[in-house]
Protein backbone atom coordinates (compact mmCIF):
# COMPACT_ATOMS: atom_id res chain seq x y z
CA UNK A 1 0.00 0.00 0.00
CA UNK A 2 1.72 3.73 -1.19
CA UNK A 3 0.64 6.22 1.18
CA UNK A 4 1.94 10.06 0.39
CA UNK A 5 4.95 10.60 0.87
CA UNK A 6 6.74 13.60 1.94
CA UNK A 7 8.55 13.92 -1.32
CA UNK A 8 5.32 13.52 -2.71
CA UNK A 9 4.20 15.90 -1.12
CA UNK A 10 3.68 19.39 -3.34
CA UNK A 11 2.05 22.78 -1.82
CA UNK A 12 -0.64 24.81 -3.01
CA UNK A 13 -1.93 27.96 -1.98
CA UNK A 14 -5.59 28.12 -1.89
CA UNK A 15 -7.73 31.15 -2.24
CA UNK A 16 -11.86 31.24 -1.98
CA UNK A 17 -13.85 33.78 -2.56
CA UNK A 18 -17.62 33.68 -1.94
CA UNK A 19 -20.59 36.30 -3.23
CA UNK A 20 -24.28 36.10 -2.05
CA UNK A 21 -26.38 36.49 -5.14
CA UNK A 22 -30.15 36.71 -5.74
CA UNK A 23 -31.64 35.25 -9.12
CA UNK A 24 -30.91 38.07 -11.25
CA UNK A 25 -27.33 38.24 -9.99
CA UNK A 26 -26.63 34.89 -10.54
CA UNK A 27 -27.88 35.54 -14.14
CA UNK A 28 -25.99 38.50 -15.19
CA UNK A 29 -22.50 37.12 -13.62
CA UNK A 30 -19.94 37.18 -15.87
CA UNK A 31 -18.80 33.91 -15.71
CA UNK A 32 -16.25 33.56 -18.78
CA UNK A 33 -14.94 36.76 -17.82
CA UNK A 34 -13.95 35.93 -14.45
CA UNK A 35 -12.30 32.62 -15.33
CA UNK A 36 -9.77 34.38 -18.02
CA UNK A 37 -8.42 36.22 -15.38
CA UNK A 38 -7.78 32.98 -13.49
CA UNK A 39 -7.02 31.58 -16.48
CA UNK A 40 -4.25 34.12 -17.19
CA UNK A 41 -3.11 34.01 -13.48
CA UNK A 42 -1.91 30.56 -13.69
CA UNK A 43 -0.37 31.17 -17.08
CA UNK A 44 1.81 34.09 -15.98
CA UNK A 45 2.75 32.49 -12.93
CA UNK A 46 3.66 28.53 -13.92
CA UNK A 47 4.03 29.52 -17.40
CA UNK A 48 1.00 27.36 -18.79
CA UNK A 49 -2.50 26.98 -19.03
CA UNK A 50 -4.52 24.50 -17.92
CA UNK A 51 -5.49 21.84 -20.39
CA UNK A 52 -8.34 19.72 -18.61
CA UNK A 53 -11.19 21.76 -18.81
CA UNK A 54 -14.74 20.46 -17.23
CA UNK A 55 -17.87 22.26 -17.61
CA UNK A 56 -21.20 21.18 -15.62
CA UNK A 57 -19.57 17.67 -13.93
CA UNK A 58 -18.67 16.17 -17.13
CA UNK A 59 -21.35 17.82 -19.44
CA UNK A 60 -18.37 19.08 -21.70
CA UNK A 61 -14.35 18.11 -21.44
CA UNK A 62 -12.00 19.84 -22.98
CA UNK A 63 -8.18 19.09 -23.34
CA UNK A 64 -6.85 21.72 -24.37
CA UNK A 65 -7.05 26.30 -23.63
CA UNK A 66 -7.98 26.73 -27.00
CA UNK A 67 -11.02 24.05 -27.60
CA UNK A 68 -12.28 25.69 -24.07
CA UNK A 69 -11.10 29.34 -25.83
CA UNK A 70 -13.67 28.12 -28.65
CA UNK A 71 -16.43 25.91 -27.28
CA UNK A 72 -17.01 28.28 -24.47
CA UNK A 73 -17.98 31.12 -25.93
CA UNK A 74 -20.84 29.21 -27.98
CA UNK A 75 -22.52 28.51 -24.41
CA UNK A 76 -25.36 30.42 -23.18
CA UNK A 77 -24.25 32.25 -19.74
CA UNK A 78 -27.64 30.68 -18.03
CA UNK A 79 -26.30 27.22 -18.94
CA UNK A 80 -23.21 27.63 -17.02
CA UNK A 81 -23.73 25.96 -13.05
CA UNK A 82 -19.73 25.28 -12.77
CA UNK A 83 -16.37 25.25 -14.86
CA UNK A 84 -13.40 23.49 -13.63
CA UNK A 85 -9.92 23.88 -14.62
CA UNK A 86 -6.75 21.78 -14.14
CA UNK A 87 -3.17 21.93 -15.11
CA UNK A 88 -2.68 18.03 -15.05
CA UNK A 89 1.45 18.31 -14.71
CA UNK A 90 0.89 20.55 -11.74
CA UNK A 91 -2.31 19.51 -10.25
CA UNK A 92 -3.16 23.43 -9.87
CA UNK A 93 -7.33 23.89 -9.74
CA UNK A 94 -9.55 26.82 -10.91
CA UNK A 95 -13.25 26.31 -10.28
CA UNK A 96 -16.18 28.42 -10.56
CA UNK A 97 -19.63 27.57 -9.46
CA UNK A 98 -22.80 29.29 -9.50
CA UNK A 99 -24.77 27.45 -6.36
CA UNK A 100 -27.82 29.46 -7.65
CA UNK A 101 -28.28 26.86 -10.50
CA UNK A 102 -26.45 24.01 -8.17
CA UNK A 103 -29.30 22.57 -6.43
CA UNK A 104 -33.06 21.74 -6.69
CA UNK A 105 -34.46 24.38 -4.53
CA UNK A 106 -36.45 25.99 -7.28
CA UNK A 107 -38.06 28.57 -4.27
CA UNK A 108 -34.85 30.18 -2.82
CA UNK A 109 -34.56 33.58 -2.86
CA UNK A 110 -30.70 33.76 -1.79
CA UNK A 111 -27.92 31.86 -2.77
CA UNK A 112 -23.96 31.93 -3.61
CA UNK A 113 -21.28 31.84 -6.32
CA UNK A 114 -18.34 30.39 -5.23
CA UNK A 115 -14.63 31.19 -7.33
CA UNK A 116 -11.75 28.85 -6.34
CA UNK A 117 -7.39 28.87 -6.99
CA UNK A 118 -5.71 25.94 -6.06
CA UNK A 119 -2.05 27.31 -7.65
CA UNK A 120 1.39 25.40 -7.07
CA UNK A 121 3.13 28.32 -5.96
CA UNK A 122 3.76 30.75 -3.07
CA UNK A 123 1.25 33.61 -4.14
CA UNK A 124 -0.89 34.91 -1.12
CA UNK A 125 2.38 36.32 0.74
CA UNK A 126 3.29 38.61 -2.39
CA UNK A 127 2.19 41.33 -4.14
CA UNK A 128 0.47 38.95 -6.58
CA UNK A 129 -1.97 38.57 -4.56
CA UNK A 130 -3.08 42.06 -4.15
CA UNK A 131 -2.77 42.72 -8.33
CA UNK A 132 -4.95 39.12 -8.94
CA UNK A 133 -7.96 40.41 -5.84
CA UNK A 134 -7.62 43.88 -7.73
CA UNK A 135 -8.50 42.35 -11.05
CA UNK A 136 -11.18 39.73 -10.00
CA UNK A 137 -12.91 42.28 -7.88
CA UNK A 138 -13.56 44.31 -11.17
CA UNK A 139 -15.72 41.57 -12.93
CA UNK A 140 -16.46 39.63 -8.84
CA UNK A 141 -17.14 41.70 -6.63
CA UNK A 142 -17.06 38.62 -3.67
CA UNK A 143 -18.44 39.55 -0.37
CA UNK A 144 -16.26 37.30 1.59
CA UNK A 145 -12.90 34.66 0.85
CA UNK A 146 -10.18 33.86 2.70
CA UNK A 147 -6.35 32.23 1.49
CA UNK A 148 -4.35 29.22 2.72
CA UNK A 149 -1.81 27.04 2.38
CA UNK A 150 -2.30 23.52 1.77
CA UNK A 151 -0.40 20.28 0.48
CA UNK A 152 -1.21 17.67 -1.97
CA UNK A 153 -2.56 14.99 0.71
CA UNK A 154 -5.39 17.43 1.27
CA UNK A 155 -8.89 17.67 -0.74
CA UNK A 156 -8.69 20.99 -1.73
CA UNK A 157 -12.72 21.39 -1.94
CA UNK A 158 -13.30 20.22 1.88
CA UNK A 159 -9.73 21.50 3.24
CA UNK A 160 -9.86 17.42 5.23
CA UNK A 161 -6.82 15.25 4.76
CA UNK A 162 -6.89 12.69 1.97
CA UNK A 163 -6.62 9.17 2.65
CA UNK A 164 -4.76 6.52 0.54
CA UNK A 165 -5.59 2.75 -0.17
CA UNK A 166 -5.82 0.18 -2.06
CA UNK A 167 -9.53 0.71 -3.03
CA UNK A 168 -8.87 4.57 -4.40
CA UNK A 169 -8.31 8.25 -2.65
CA UNK A 170 -10.61 9.11 0.06
CA UNK A 171 -11.71 11.99 2.57
CA UNK A 172 -10.17 10.84 5.41
CA UNK A 173 -12.91 12.12 7.90
CA UNK A 174 -16.51 13.01 7.45
CA UNK A 175 -18.53 16.13 7.63
CA UNK A 176 -18.27 17.59 11.30
CA UNK A 177 -20.12 20.33 13.32
CA UNK A 178 -17.93 23.34 11.18
CA UNK A 179 -19.31 21.97 7.91
CA UNK A 180 -22.80 21.86 8.73
CA UNK A 181 -22.80 25.31 10.01
CA UNK A 182 -20.71 26.30 6.96
CA UNK A 183 -23.41 25.18 4.61
CA UNK A 184 -26.17 26.55 6.75
CA UNK A 185 -25.12 29.88 7.28
CA UNK A 186 -23.03 30.97 4.21
CA UNK A 187 -25.73 33.34 2.59
CA UNK A 188 -25.47 35.51 6.25
CA UNK A 189 -21.72 36.36 5.74
CA UNK A 190 -23.28 39.94 5.19
CA UNK A 191 -24.53 39.67 8.29
CA UNK A 192 -21.37 39.02 10.21
CA UNK A 193 -20.87 35.15 9.66
CA UNK A 194 -17.76 33.77 9.25
CA UNK A 195 -16.30 29.95 8.73
CA UNK A 196 -13.57 30.22 10.85
CA UNK A 197 -9.86 32.47 11.04
CA UNK A 198 -7.35 31.50 7.95
CA UNK A 199 -4.45 32.83 7.92
CA UNK A 200 -5.49 35.31 5.10
CA UNK A 201 -9.41 36.44 5.45
CA UNK A 202 -11.05 38.63 2.89
CA UNK A 203 -13.60 40.18 5.17
CA UNK A 204 -16.63 42.47 4.58
CA UNK A 205 -17.72 45.31 6.90
CA UNK A 206 -19.85 43.59 8.94
CA UNK A 207 -17.88 40.82 9.78
CA UNK A 208 -15.25 43.08 11.67
CA UNK A 209 -17.67 43.41 14.10
CA UNK A 210 -17.61 39.52 14.77
CA UNK A 211 -15.65 37.71 18.01
CA UNK A 212 -13.27 36.07 16.19
CA UNK A 213 -11.88 38.93 15.01
CA UNK A 214 -12.15 41.50 17.15
CA UNK A 215 -9.80 38.98 19.70
CA UNK A 216 -7.19 38.63 16.68
CA UNK A 217 -7.08 42.22 16.62
CA UNK A 218 -7.40 42.77 20.52
CA UNK A 219 -4.75 40.50 21.07
CA UNK A 220 -2.45 42.02 17.90
CA UNK A 221 -2.85 38.66 16.49
CA UNK A 222 -3.14 39.69 13.09
CA UNK A 223 -2.77 42.66 10.92
CA UNK A 224 -6.20 44.36 9.24
CA UNK A 225 -5.33 46.55 6.30
CA UNK A 226 -8.25 47.96 3.74
CA UNK A 227 -8.33 46.47 -0.04
CA UNK A 228 -10.83 48.81 -0.79
CA UNK A 229 -14.11 50.51 0.32
CA UNK A 230 -15.91 47.62 1.36
CA UNK A 231 -13.49 44.38 1.72
CA UNK A 232 -10.55 44.53 4.33
CA UNK A 233 -7.58 41.88 4.78
CA UNK A 234 -7.20 40.44 7.92
CA UNK A 235 -3.40 38.28 8.08
CA UNK A 236 -3.69 36.33 11.08
CA UNK A 237 -0.53 34.70 12.92
CA UNK A 238 -2.47 32.17 15.11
Amino acid sequence: MKLFSKKDQKQYDVLKLFKIVNKELSNSFLFKECMQICLDFCNQNISAYPDYFDVNYGDKIWNSFDKYKSEIQKMNLQNIIVITAMHRASESIISISNNFFNDYDDKKEISFIELSLAINISFLSSDKLNKLIEEIYTIFNFDYGYGLNMSNDYDFETEKKLKKSFFGTTVSSSIDHEDINWQKKITQINNGYLKKIYPYNFLNFSQLDSPEVKSIIHDKKGLLSEINEKIYLLECNC
